[in-house]
């Protein structure tokens, strides 16, 4: 009994200097002006609460205090972190520094033929078709193969007078005369490129059978066969449609831009070309026009590239890896310049919220704030706002951070 009545004075003693003492440390407080903590806070799990300094009973993290003066949703989207829960965590941090980053656009649009490649064969001069070497759409064909086979009295007679002409031209004459069979050559040879007859055609015409009263017709380009207008002892006259062929060697990506983003799409710009729905069936090309007129309905512009589409051979038949009218999409890079930058896995993306970080404001805490996102590489995200090159940002362990505060 005497014992414990030394032990409660000496308790009474402490309690009345430790209320002493922390009256005055309030009163210091108050006169350097000191928020005031109403209580503190687990930050891991909120419902852990304290009016004094300590750790969390669950995680053992340092309690956060909660302030009378500050703005609640501000407390609310900070979060403080202890040494040991910040190693458990495994918190990462990244400065935000100024990159020169590209803004991927998404474009979706269609293979379709080159216009300024395509040919329209028509009738020279008026004849028969006497026999058709390519007799239906779609087939494919090659630049210098047989499309036709027409007979022609004008062509004949045509070819006939240049013959004659060459066989003379080859005989020993004065100097004038040579000259002037040259130039009656060169005459009747531009007659029979009107005709229609190609350069090899003209040069095998010395060698040519008299009996043969036919020409030929070539195909100018490799490509397939889009309208075949005439049939096996037609006649045609001059001017007629023959034949229309597609060159599926130099198509055309044709897409539309919007007008709020058409400014940053510019001739000359590279883009990436992928058919739809379809894995290997990429491409690399450059846009090679952008139309300057709007379309007053849906406010957006055409543009094309130009691709290439060779002929492989797959287990031994030819094809081509794009086909016409078929969709593609494209991506084009934009550059923006330097831009502040941090690590994609430092943005956090919400559908109400946007897009936002974890700023850190201190050795222990950090604050959640929201960001703009001007462009998206494959490991660097750019920022128009919300935060300036030498921040530093959480980069691995910011979705933590999230649902942490969420609680």
């Amino acid at each position: 009994m005497r014992t414990s009545i030394p032990v409660v004075i000496v308790g009474l003693i402490c309690l009345a200097l430790g209320w002493t003492i922390g009256l005055k440390s309030h009163d210091h407080g108050s006169a350097r002006g000191e928020r005031k903590a109403l209580f503190y806070q687990s930050p891991m799990h909120p419902w852990v609460k304290s009016p004094e300094p300590g750790v969390c009973t669950v995680c053992g993290m340092a309690l956060v205090p909660v302030y009378a003066d500050a703005d609640a949703g501000a407390e609310i989207n900070t979060i403080r972190l202890s040494t040991n829960a910040f190693v458990v965590a495994g918190i990462q941090t990244a400065v935000a520094t100024n990159r020169v980053l590209h803004r991927n656009l998404r474009v979706a649009g269609k293979i379709m033929e080159a216009e300024s490649q395509t040919r329209r064969l028509s009738a020279y001069i008026d004849g028969r078709i006497e026999k058709l070497h390519v007799n239906f759409k779609g087939a494919a064909v090659e630049e210098g193969e047989l499309l036709a086979t027409v007979y022609s009295p004008t062509l004949r007679e045509a070819e006939r007078e240049y013959v004659l002409l060459y066989r003379q031209s080859q005989m020993n004459h004065s100097t004038k005369i040579t000259a002037e069979h040259g130039r009656l050559l060169a005459a009747m040879r531009q007659r029979l490129v009107q005709y229609g007859l190609l350069e090899k055609q003209i040069d095998a015409l010395p060698n040519k059978p008299d009996r043969v009263s036919t020409s030929d017709i070539y195909s100018p380009l490799d490509g397939v066969v889009r309208i075949q207008n005439v049939y096996e002892g037609q006649y045609v006259d001059e001017g007629d449609l023959l034949f229309e062929i597609v060159d599926f060697y130099n198509l055309w990506f044709r897409f539309d831009v919007y007008e709020d983003v058409l400014e940053s799409v510019k001739e000359g710009q590279r883009i990436e070309i992928e058919v739809a729905g379809k894995t290997g069936f990429k491409t690399s090309s450059v846009i090679s026009f952008v139309n300057p007129n709007l379309n007053y309905g849906t406010r957006s512009a055409e543009v094309r590239a130009e691709l290439r589409n060779p002929a492989l051979r797959v287990r031994g038949v030819k094809q081509r890896p794009f086909k016409l009218d078929v969709y593609a999409e494209g991506t084009i890079q934009i550059p923006l310049g330097a831009i502040v930058s941090v690590p994609r896995s430092s943005v956090i993306d919400t559908v109400n919220e946007g897009a936002y970080v974890f700023v850190a404001i201190g050795q222990d805490s950090f604050a959640k704030r929201q960001v703009t996102v001007a462009a998206r590489g494959r490991d660097y995200c750019g920022l128009s706002s919300g935060l300036k090159a030498g921040d530093t940002v959480v980069a691995n362990g910011a979705a933590l951070l999230d649902s942490e505060i969420r609680l």
